[in-house]
């Protein structure tokens, strides 16, 4: 493993000691007494064998780091093995190794003595933050007993880490679908894979694996497969509210990590059903990418996800009104936001009339003090027919997406 050369610096200890020594020096000669001279010598030589012991220590020592090199997400590990080898059989000074990083939270750091052969330092720790990050190269540091200098090198290289957002499963989140009296629309079953599954019919040669219905076919003892109608919906679009005025941070839960959790996880859930799904968003960076199923447009969708930050300047309610007009009907909108503004609510009247179905997620970590504008919130959303799904504190990311607000209202007054 690379390794840069060591520098070497002298602490305020080594300033003190060389006052003393040439105080002593001079008293010996401005007295002639032989026992200055002698405590000259002691310190000088002291100084000279602390410089050359830091330097066996350091130039004696070894380290090297395995990573493990895996796709690293919100909530997983990253594992650290740090190898030190030692040569010689001295003893030697105490060596503190640190894997410098800017991964929030990250830590690395080990504290020994080496001695002859090798020894292994694992570490362990969780991921918090989304985001592009460095991590390396190790820090190896060193001083003498006496504390007089100072020895560093560093091995190995500085290195990016992609940290991608964490994905739950959301397998029981549904679309909602706004039904008018204009609405003529009919169920018909396709073999084209939509949000909405009709009916669970016998296996048919050439269904793949994401067709068959695992349930069913564990009850009747052979394969079964949905059925799909192409009623409501023939592409889903995700829009991720990422201004920076509707961020913020509650009880170490940051809504921009939380929405975009939220997106990614929903991503998956339709990626992995062959229906088409597009990714909007309005944050440091405008994001649109068009509609597609395939497994390369997803990885590209949360390569963007982990890197996005919540800085747009476009409100929820203008981003809307900018997008409304290239979603055609039988489209789907999922609209995730943490905003507690009003404006944007009317827009969704205009998404219904279009035929176009909106489905809502509040990222909704808010302070006791701020409830009554959740309140407000879901009231006017009810008042056109829509029940958002609301993500607290309460429960994980994965059981706030299985159930609307008003079905976990009722859950709770069932119970």
């Amino acid at each position: 493993m690379s390794r840069n050369t060591e520098r070497y610096r002298v602490t305020t200890r080594f300033y003190l000691i060389a006052t003393v020594s040439v105080v002593t020096l001079l008293t010996g000669m401005a007295t002639g007494f032989d026992l200055f001279y002698r405590l000259f010598y002691i310190l000088t030589i002291t100084a000279v064998l602390a410089l050359i012991w830091l330097i066996y220590t350091i130039k004696s020592v070894e380290v090297s780091i395995r990573r493990e090199r895996i796709k690293i997400s919100v909530g997983d590990r990253i594992s650290d093995r740090l190898q030190i080898r030692a040569r010689g059989s001295f003893i030697k000074s105490i060596v503190i190794l640190e894997d410098e990083s800017t991964i929030p939270g990250y830590t690395n750091r080990t504290a020994l003595v080496p001695s002859k052969g090798y020894r292994l330092s694992n570490s362990s720790t969780p991921v918090t933050k989304r985001g592009l990050f460095t991590i390396g190269p190790t820090s190896v540091t060193s001083s003498d007993v006496l504390g007089i200098f100072h020895g560093k090198f560093y091995s190995g290289y500085q290195e990016q880490i992609t940290i991608f957002p964490q994905i739950v499963n959301a397998d029981r989140f549904q679309l909602q679908a706004h039904i008018h009296s204009s609405d003529s629309s009919i169920v018909r079953p396709t073999q084209v894979l939509t949000p909405h599954a009709a009916s669970v019919r016998d296996y048919a040669y050439g269904d793949s694996l994401s067709r068959i219905h695992w349930k069913s076919t564990a009850k009747q003892g052979k394969l079964m497969s949905k059925d799909f109608d192409l009623g409501l919906s023939d592409q889903i679009w995700i829009l991720v509210d990422m201004e920076s005025e509707a961020q913020y941070e509650c009880e170490n839960r940051i809504t921009d990590e939380i929405m975009i959790s939220a997106a990614a996880s929903l991503m998956k859930k339709y990626t992995d059903s062959n229906i088409p799904i597009g990714f909007i968003a309005n944050g440091d960076r405008n994001i649109r990418l068009k509609c597609n199923s395939s497994e390369s447009h997803f990885e590209e969708a949360i390569t963007e996800m982990a890197t996005l930050k919540p800085e747009g300047n476009t409100s929820f309610d203008e981003l809307i009104g900018s997008l409304a007009s290239q979603w055609g009907s039988n489209s789907s909108v999922v609209l995730i936001t943490t905003t507690s503004s009003l404006k944007w609510i009317p827009r969704l009247i205009d998404l219904s009339y279009r035929k176009i179905n909106t489905t809502v997620v509040i990222a909704n970590p808010r302070p006791k003090t701020d409830q009554l504008k959740f309140q407000e919130q879901v009231s006017k959303l009810s008042e056109i027919g829509i029940s958002p799904y609301v993500i607290t504190d309460q429960g994980t990311l994965s059981e706030n997406l299985s159930e609307t607000h008003i079905q976990r209202e009722m859950r709770i007054y069932e119970q």
